[in-house]
């Protein structure tokens, strides 16, 4: 259990370390002698725990392992965001170390980081080292396309070159030697070559960087982690269009995606349902259907004229036979009838 064991946390720096030790946070140099002095100060049953800092902890992981001490190389992430769990948000050294003690107490399923082996050490540095003299002779290579014309320079150039193709060749040689010197490396070298496409570059790289690759027997399956599935992404279905046509194709962005599903064939040879009667009565209860039956049955105003001057002349018969017959003289508009009759037809 992890609440069996004191955490130590542990900062590291390029020149210096800080550990959470019981009597308190003490500083130490990063050296052998300051390595040793921090080894003599560790209470029983310490357990080490620090962050992955590119390099620097890797004397004091190999100093821990070989005097038997329980150490543990986490990654920083997880450690911050522990930090803002707690709301811790200050960093300081003495804040860290504190932090990395308490992440381990609380961690259920912290592990030792293993010790790793004589052989895939010396690997692991000799590929390290493989890598930066590549990367010098990229340099060099792409500095030679912009030749200055100068004998003199592109003669160190190609100096330059040469000697690190020949260093990178004979470090090739010294990590095939450390290979086959190692029974374990050269059997686990062995099954790596069985892939095809994978050369020897590759399988030091994979022994010394991911030494549990072929470390599993026949029967079990090596450790994977488990990553979030995204969900399969499906093409939008665009809905019908309701009482409208159809957009343009040449103003369809993705014409394919748009396109409706065929209608099944089934579907398509099925009869029209019959039309149902309707009665007076549930027409009347449709408000479009009123609507439109009384806009057909309204009179035209075409069909309203010819009325209208029946109803004119039928008015100034009336309106003749009532008057005396001097009142004839002037017609139907005469001075005493041409008032009333204009405001009544108004």
């Amino acid at each position: 259990m992890p609440n069996q064991y004191k955490h130590i946390g542990v900062d590291l720096a390029k020149s210096s370390f800080v550990a959470d030790l019981p009597k308190g946070v003490t500083s130490f140099a990063q050296s052998p002698a300051g390595l040793l002095r921090f080894l003599s100060q560790l209470p029983a049953r310490a357990w080490v725990v620090c962050e992955a800092t590119g390099g620097y902890e890797r004397a004091l992981a190999r100093a821990c392992h070989q005097a038997g001490v329980r150490v543990s190389v986490v990654n920083p992430r997880r450690v911050r965001q522990f930090a803002r769990s707690q709301g811790i948000l200050a960093k300081t050294d003495r804040i860290d170390t504190g932090l990395l003690s308490l992440f381990a107490r609380k961690t259920e399923k912290l592990r030792a980081s293993r010790a790793p082996v004589q052989a895939e050490a010396v690997l692991r540095e000799l590929l390290q080292a493989r890598e930066a003299l590549v990367e010098a002779l990229k340099h060099e290579t792409n500095q030679a396309e912009h030749a200055t014309g100068l004998p003199l320079l592109e003669g160190l150039a190609a100096a330059r070159r040469a000697l690190l193709e020949r260093h990178i060749k004979q470090i090739d040689a010294e990590m095939q030697r450390v290979i086959a010197a190692d029974r374990d490396l050269a059997d686990r070298a062995a099954r790596c070559a069985q892939v095809q496409g994978v050369g020897p570059v590759t399988t030091a790289a994979a022994l010394a960087l991911m030494p549990e690759l072929a470390r599993k027997g026949p029967g079990r399956r090596p450790a994977r982690r488990r990553t979030h599935r995204r969900p399969k992404r499906h093409l939008r279905q665009i809905p019908p269009h309701r009482g409208r046509p159809p957009p343009p194709a040449q103003n369809r962005l993705h014409s394919r995606t748009e396109r409706r599903a065929p209608q099944p064939r089934s579907q398509r040879l099925l009869p029209a349902p019959p039309r149902t009667r309707q009665t007076r009565q549930s027409r009347s209860l449709r408000p479009h259907a009123q609507t439109h039956r009384t806009a057909q049955s309204s009179p035209q105003i075409s069909q309203l004229f010819p009325c209208a001057l029946i109803t004119v002349a039928a008015l100034r018969g009336s309106a003749c036979a009532a008057m005396p017959p001097h009142a004839h003289s002037g017609g139907f508009w005469s001075s005493g009838l041409r008032m009333p009759m204009q405001g009544r037809l108004r």
